[in-house]
């Protein structure tokens, strides 16, 4: 199985792999199975006169070249086939271009015609002798980022080939997983469709077996004996006495099952579903303390350094007071900072540990790990469960989860836990008022969210996509920032999307925390954010093109103060029955986990889960619809191969472990 970093292709130098990350490149075997979004069929030639609003190949003799400087800024060149003359346009070009385009060679077009037979940036090549007629070939169009093309992509990924020969002999429908991969980088034109739908096919197979894989050997293990952590000291009890108010029913309910496991001798595995602000982690900070009772240490982990941040201030207000020391661990810290975070875990000094990855690195060793908590777990994968489970000696695992999910899903997706659910909210929580407005109303919100600005309140307003696109009639973050910014002069404004640096988010985020911005403009990545109890307004544009697990979980970011709170869902007309039916449930109910049914019963398996709106989808390559499809036929297969070919079981996960977060074999 190909480990080697992606550094060692040509090309790849530290700055590209840094950039690579943010697409979950970091080895070779990443890079291979970075799957294709679509293709180009460049497998035929296009006359101009046949020409239509598809992309395609176009081929002719350059006639002439003309700059313009007035109403017609750009490089045009005019070429001719057989059948008319089009038009390649270059909006922005130098003097590359210049030297580039002479009358009389041959220009060789890739696109989608703007209008008429005009191309404007289209791919192209300019030849000074006769090409003759293109060549076939079907050419992968890969996810790609601002800095890192689908081009170089692809082409790093022709040169990693050969590295395919590494992957587990494992034959499935007739394919290994080095035939599949190959074929989907590389599908000709006599194979594709149909051989490159049954790689892909594969492919997706594979990625869900490791999955299975996992969860079955974590099934196996789950009786794994460790030492039971008692109550000791009654600290628990001092926690609750000092927080000034008493546990809901179903906290007490969850907090005595997670208690009781943790007494046990068997190692607990748990999963705690509660709505947003329902109190868990309350719970998780009743099983770390018990942890800290008995003289053993415990790891939080949560998917962003904010959301560690926020942890780490809760839990050292709670837990200081008791005796109990809490330490944080993030990559971003300095160097210095962060070895001497890790002396202090493997002394033990630091009884309970808050982080994110950096808690994964084999760095960080633990004196004696005896609970690992996990926050937001769908934002980790399973292997990374069982290697934070592996930094312990059968350390017990308590999962955390807000996003509400179909109990025969949850049962389905976390088969190796045991699943208990906080149904109840505290009393005293004013419930989030929430309105449904079409986008010929969106002044009206504005002056609303103007009002809430005069009060002193902060609002989020989220949009779906992060630039215009003229292809949709999505708003878009980048614009609506910009005309916000305009509209409120007198209060600060910011603006946080997925493209940013984490430094960069982490510097608006903090400041909206602080005060110092009022009103953020953001996509979705603030999904799983931090708690400010002064913002009291949530905008969502676009609100139908999200699944209500999603729109529960931005909701969810504001009402954690005192003072009402609003949930304003701007759509565009207009709606389809299902939508406005998704919508109204929504306005009507709070009920994270109603609502996900709702969404299950709307837009069904396949849309809720294909697209990965709902947050809760583990797989990078395969959806969580094709994995409950299959659920049955993966359990068989897993089964024979743990029972008969454990090494394979092992080299069929270990190929879709990310780097340096490998699992625990036990």
């Amino acid at each position: 199985m190909p480990s080697n970093l992606v550094t060692s292709i040509s090309g790849v130098g530290p700055q590209a792999a840094e950039r690579l990350h943010h697409l979950n490149i970091r080895t070779v075997a990443d890079l291979l199975l970075h799957m294709p979004r679509d293709y180009q069929d460049r497998t035929r030639r296009t006359f101009l006169r046949d020409l239509s609003d598809e992309e395609c190949v176009v081929q002719g003799t350059i006639v002439e070249v003309a700059e313009s400087y007035k109403n017609q800024r750009g490089m045009q060149v005019f070429f001719e086939d057989e059948t008319g003359r089009g038009t390649l346009r270059l909006l922005h070009y130098g003097s590359y271009q210049r030297n580039l385009f002479r009358i009389g060679s041959w220009l060789y077009v890739y696109g989608k015609p703007a209008y008429g037979k005009t191309f404007i940036h289209p791919q192209y090549r300019v030849f000074h002798e006769d090409p003759g007629e293109p060549a076939s070939e079907f050419r992968p169009v890969y996810p790609a980022t601002a800095s890192i093309s689908s081009a170089r992509l692809g082409a790093w990924i022709v040169q990693a080939i050969p590295e395919t020969a590494f992957f587990p002999k494992f034959k499935y429908d007739e394919l290994t997983l080095e035939e599949a991969v190959r074929e989907v980088h590389q599908p000709t034109p006599t194979s594709y469709p149909d051989s490159m739908h049954g790689a892909f096919r594969r492919v997706v197979f594979d990625e869900m077996l490791a999955f299975t894989l996992v969860q079955r050997r974590q099934r196996q293990h789950k009786n794994h004996e460790t030492d039971p952590l008692p109550s000791i000291a009654g600290l628990e009890q001092k926690l609750l006495h000092d927080l000034g108010f008493a546990l809901t029913s179903a906290q007490e309910r969850v907090a005595g099952e997670v208690l009781d496991d943790l007494s046990k001798p068997i190692a607990m595995r748990r999963l705690i579903q509660g709505d947003v602000g329902s109190g868990k982690t309350v719970v998780a900070a009743l099983a770390a303390i018990r942890a800290a009772e008995n003289e053993t240490q415990t790891a939080i982990m949560a998917p962003t350094e904010l959301l560690a941040e926020q942890h780490f201030q809760v839990f050292t207000e709670w837990l200081t007071p008791l005796g109990i020391e809490v330490g944080l661990l993030t990559s971003r810290m300095a160097t210095r900072q962060r070895r001497s975070q890790q002396d202090a875990i493997t002394n033990g000094h630091a009884q309970v540990v808050v982080g994110t990855h950096a808690l994964f690195q084999e760095k960080t060793i633990f004196k004696r790990l005896a609970l690992s908590i996990i926050d937001e777990q769908h934002r980790f994968g399973v292997h990374q469960r069982m290697q934070m489970t592996g930094k312990g000696e059968n350390a017990h695992q308590l999962v955390l989860t807000a996003t509400p999910i179909p109990r025969t899903l949850a049962l389905t997706m976390f088969g190796d836990l045991a699943v208990s659910t906080i149904d109840e909210l505290p009393p005293g929580r004013t419930p989030i008022r929430t309105t449904i407005h079409a986008n010929e109303r969106r002044e009206d919100v504005v002056e609303a969210v103007e009002q809430q600005l005069r009060n002193g309140q902060q609002v989020y307003w989220v949009c779906v996509a992060i630039d215009e696109n003229e292809e949709t009639t999505l708003s878009a973050s980048t614009t609506t920032f910009e005309q916000l910014k305009e509209r409120f002069t007198n209060i600060g404004v910011g603006h946080v999307n997925g493209r940013m640096r984490v430094d960069e988010k982490n510097q608006v985020m903090t400041a909206f925390r602080e005060g110092e911005i009022r009103l953020l403009v953001a996509t979705t990545v603030i999904e799983v954010g931090i708690d400010v109890a002064n913002a009291t307004v949530m905008v969502i544009e676009n609100a139908e093109r999200l699944g209500l697990a999603q729109l529960h979980q931005l909701r969810g970011r504001v009402g954690r103060g005192g003072e009402q709170s609003y949930c304003l869902l701007l759509y565009q007309t207009p709606l389809t029955g299902s939508s406005r039916e998704r919508l109204e449930a929504m306005r009507r109910s709070t009920d994270g986990f109603e609502l996900a049914e709702v969404d299950l019963k709307t837009r069904g398996m396949g849309q809720m889960f294909g697209n990965r709106q709902s947050g809760v989808d583990p797989f990078r390559v395969a959806s969580l619809s094709s994995f409950v499809e299959r659920y049955e036929e993966l359990g068989s297969v897993s089964e024979n191969l743990l029972r008969d070919h454990p090494s394979l079981a092992d080299e069929i996960i270990a190929t879709w472990t990310p780097e340096g977060q490998g699992y625990a074999a036990t």
